[in-house]
């Protein structure tokens, strides 16, 4: 078992290694943070790979956090939203809220909600707006130039 997971790390976990002789140094920037380029998450008895491209939503409720995917699948993962939000790369997936990181590429619309704030409706998920913390609400007038 153990064989097994070295493996899957070695394969699927991007790690940094250090420049070896006569590689080009703009093949690796140190100064921009690496982001994650797939997800694992159970799926049954299986672990499904979600690549990044194919994330739509990340959500927290009751103390587990779910992933939904471009399809509208929902699965549940082993991290927190703390760490997705530093292995997600930010300039398409926003922390809107203390429980959601959006793709902000799937936002279809952002209404006005009560008390001076807003929810984004985001593609495929109509019937269930994405509350916007007040706290986040100046970063995203920056991310769409509210």
């Amino acid at each position: 078992m153990r064989r097994v997971v070295e493996k899957f790390r070695a394969v699927y976990i991007k790690k940094e290694a250090p420049l070896q002789e006569g590689a080009s140094e703009t093949a690796v920037d140190s100064s921009r943070p690496s982001y994650a380029r797939r997800f694992s998450v159970d799926e049954g008895d299986k672990i499904k790979l979600i690549s990044t491209e194919d994330i739509r939503l990340v959500y927290a409720e009751k103390r587990k956090v779910f992933l939904v995917t471009l399809s509208g699948k929902t699965y549940p993962s082993h991290l927190s939203l703390v760490q997705f939000e530093k292995r997600l790369p930010e300039e398409v997936f926003f922390r809107c809220h203390r429980n959601y990181i959006v793709n902000i590429d799937e936002v279809q619309q952002i209404e006005p909600w009560f008390n001076h704030q807003y929810v984004l409706i985001v593609k495929g998920m109509e019937d269930q707006p994405v509350p916007i913390g007040r706290s986040y609400v100046k970063k995203l007038r920056q991310y769409v130039d509210l």
